[in-house]
């Protein structure tokens, strides 16, 4: 046998490594935590072009479409992650404000915190229920429900799975009116997060931690009363995006253990 220089190579019938990041359709089909690793990316690939795998991924048209709604589709009761008392109320005698998280102040604690596990909540979506909670701020007793449809705070539109907050604005805009009145009105945004998460699906239900009245000082021997109320509020909102960020991370940690992300 007489040993040869071999000049040219034929085309190799898998692809290369830069070919297959260049192939938007396949990659995208991939979990977020795989793209950034190249090695399994290619075995992947490999798996589906050389016929190991039993499935299929379509490349185009209706059908493409449909699996990739299938992809997404989860079926998630997403469970409440309680940290803070979730309560406020104004009225009466009492002798300071409450302090709330807003809805920018609670979006930009919760985006932010969802970014560092790979979820997105900047997009828009919607949850359908039979059961959407109405609330009453006199302290009735409230179980009534409606069936409605509810605009998502954010929505994560690869995972199919969004958030809402419940806030003290929420909580007062889904009041039904009862023809009870008071002088007192008390806000209960964790009840109200708590009956909101049993009514849907696929949706992080978060909730404004609201003040811990326990911290509350001897105003009487204040000297500034303004400067220690002041203070006071920033305290109390320090303390309620920490509870806030450990309902986030609670739910990102079990959305993990769902193996979703």
């Amino acid at each position: 046998m007489q040993i040869e220089k071999v000049r040219s190579y034929p085309t190799p019938r898998y692809p290369t490594a830069v070919q297959f990041h260049e192939t938007e359709k396949i990659t995208r089909y991939m979990p977020r935590r795989w793209r950034a690793k190249r090695l399994v990316g290619q075995v992947l690939l490999i798996t589906a072009v050389t016929g190991l795998c039993s499935c299929t991924v379509p490349t185009s048209g209706e059908n493409a479409g449909k699996q990739t709604e299938a992809v997404r589709k989860t079926d998630l009761s997403v469970p409440l992650f309680v940290h803070g008392e979730g309560r406020g109320s104004f009225g009466c005698d009492s002798v300071l404000p409450p302090v709330y998280l807003s809805e920018d102040e609670a979006a930009q604690v919760i985006r932010e915190t969802a970014r560092e596990y790979g979820v997105d909540f900047s997009g828009k979506g919607t949850v359908e229920s039979r059961k959407l909670p109405y609330t009453n701020v006199y302290g009735v007793e409230m179980d009534d429900t409606y069936k409605g449809t509810l605009t998502l705070d954010g929505y994560d539109s690869v995972l199919g799975i969004g958030y809402e907050y419940v806030s003290q604005k929420d909580v007062s805009d889904w009041h039904k009116d009862t023809n009870i009145m008071s002088t007192v009105e008390t806000f209960d945004m964790k009840g109200t997060a708590e009956r909101l998460t049993n009514a849907v699906k696929n949706t992080a239900v978060f909730y404004d931690p609201g003040m811990d009245y326990s911290t509350m000082p001897e105003w009487h021997s204040e000297d500034d009363w303004e400067r220690a109320v002041d203070e006071y509020h920033a305290r109390q909102k320090e303390r309620m995006t920490e509870d806030l960020r450990a309902q986030v991370v609670d739910f990102l940690e079990w959305l993990r253990g769902q193996g979703v992300i």
